[in-house]
């Protein structure tokens, strides 16, 4: 079964936006740099980009960014990271107004992605703030993808889908 979780963090400290960006492209993650990938932004400079938007918009205040990790089923040692890369590029077409930094992570037992989302649309202006129903949405159109790749689908209902342990105060991710 593949998992689907938003991370519950605050983010809301220009530093630990920063931080976040690092860990997410971390070498020792993504093979050097390789496995990480971006959408509506240059991911050299997606910080700038993303206070840039909000600036541009008027909503520098609360939640800087929203984290989701999708680790896929079955792992398959044998699959290729690019198979894991186009899989990433094929979600974050679902969140087309974002601007949107992804990498696939090898540091565990199993290849996850994390995608880090800015919290403002480029084209509408308008916060991202998935409701319930949203969340159902985002699952369904997840699985439709993960069947095109070959992958399980995500069973647990949408309610699961945002982690409620509160990671704002963690150091180091």
């Amino acid at each position: 079964m593949s998992i689907l979780k938003m991370v519950n963090e605050t983010g809301t400290n220009l530093q630990r936006l920063y931080d976040k960006v690092d860990y997410l492209k971390a070498d020792s993650k993504t093979d050097r740099g390789k496995l990480v990938g971006n959408s509506n932004c240059i991911s050299r400079f997606i910080v700038e980009e993303m206070l840039a938007v909000k600036k541009l918009t008027h909503k520098t205040g609360g939640r800087m960014w929203v984290e989701f990790v999708l680790s896929v089923t079955p792992e398959d040692k044998n699959r290729p990271d690019t198979a894991y890369m186009e899989l990433a590029k094929d979600f974050v077409t679902l969140f087309g107004e974002y601007q949107v930094l992804y990498a696939v992570h090898r540091d565990s037992s199993v290849r996850h992605i994390h995608f880090m989302l800015n919290t403002v649309s480029i084209r509408t202006g308008k916060k991202f703030s998935p409701s319930p129903s949203g969340l159902q949405r985002l699952k369904a159109k997840t699985n439709d993808i993960l069947l095109q790749h070959g992958f399980d689908i995500i069973k647990i209902g949408a309610e699961q889908m945002l982690d409620l342990t509160d990671h704002s105060g963690y150091i180091g991710f």
